[in-house]
């Protein structure tokens, strides 16, 4: 596989991640925008989070004949932003760089596959000791983390798909009566995913991911929404509002969906 853009190894917070530098990104996609507006452009559009799928490094740049150094902020960012960020060009380059992204995530998941085999002992009780203080290391990681997962609730397949939670802030009502609203309207089932027309439409997507019940890993899907499909949802409570005031569907909102 040709690289076209280099995939580098880069710290955020207190793990390592595969990332890229935003700048290779920019010339990439033949952006004719200057990088630093650019940048600050596509953070904003695929809300992105500093830390979590950014980091900027300032650099100090040369001296100028005028005395003054010019000085510059690169971004490194994750697979999983770039990702996000190409599809949001709407260009054949970026479409390029998306399926790109893809390939270099699969090959690295291979890569990371293949693990070291304990031979003796106290290989395998080391190994044990090593893995253990990972997952309390992954615990206190998580710990510090939940206050910012939990306010800003990010994509979760970075391909334009937002959880139901977002989708309800952005129509401006409470989540729990949209999933109510949608099951009546014939859209989502009763267990909240998608009837398989929506689906084929595009508007929404179901996310698996393994969770422990009885002592044992089983799968539970998750319904995702489309940007195609949160405009399909504004439309479908614009036109059926009787029914929305009825199930009190805006409760504690203090404003009503924009036509």
């Amino acid at each position: 596989m040709k690289e076209l853009v280099k995939i580098i190894s880069a710290k955020i917070g207190d793990g390592d991640i595969n990332a890229v530098d935003a700048r290779d990104l920019h010339e990439v996609l033949g952006v004719k925008k200057d990088f630093s507006n650019w940048i600050k452009d596509q953070i904003t559009r695929a809300m992105l989070v500093e830390n979590i799928d950014f980091i900027p490094l300032p650099q100090k740049g040369e001296a100028q004949p005028c005395g003054f150094a010019t000085n510059r902020i690169d971004y490194f960012i994750t697979l999983d932003a770039a990702k996000h960020i190409a599809m949001l060009s709407h260009c054949e380059k970026g479409r390029q760089a998306r399926l790109y992204f893809i390939a270099c995530e699969k090959k690295l998941k291979q890569v990371c596959s293949q693990f070291h085999i304990p031979q003796t002992l106290g290989e395998a009780l080391k190994l044990a000791y090593e893995q253990q203080l990972q997952i309390e290391d992954q615990e206190k990681q998580l710990t510090v983390a939940a206050p910012k997962v939990e306010a800003f609730d990010t994509f979760i397949s970075s391909e334009g798909y937002q959880t139901m939670d977002l989708v309800a802030k952005a129509l401006n009502v409470g989540v729990h009566k949209l999933f109510r609203f949608l099951k009546m309207l014939g859209i989502l089932k009763a267990n909240r995913l998608p009837m398989q027309p929506y689906i084929e439409r595009g508007y929404f997507t179901v996310h698996m991911f393994p969770y422990y019940g009885n002592k044992k890993v089983k799968n539970r899907g998750k319904t995702l929404v489309s940007p195609q499909g949160v405009e399909y949802l504004r439309k479908k409570i614009k036109k059926n509002m009787q029914l929305a005031q009825e199930i009190n569907l805006f409760a504690g909102s203090h404003r009503e969906v924009q036509p």
